[in-house]
């Protein structure tokens, strides 16, 4: 299975917390800020369809992953 890499845009994030639930390896809640933050980049194209399709406010996008 090929690998996507995963950016999160904050600006329209309204904290729904639906990509923690999904993918609670990739994004946490920071304890301290209260702020979504993302963990890894690189996730299998699957999951990374996924968090895309799940978010409601379209704060995920995923791109090919180059290899050289």
């Amino acid at each position: 299975m090929s690998k996507k890499r995963v950016s999160f845009s904050p600006g329209g994030c309204k904290m729904c917390e639906a990509c923690v639930s999904l993918a609670p390896e990739c994004f946490e809640i920071d304890q301290d800020t209260g702020m979504l933050m993302q963990k890894i980049e690189y996730v299998d194209e699957d999951l990374a369809r996924e968090l895309c399709a799940y978010c409601p406010e379209d704060c995920i996008e995923m791109e090919d992953v180059v290899e050289e």
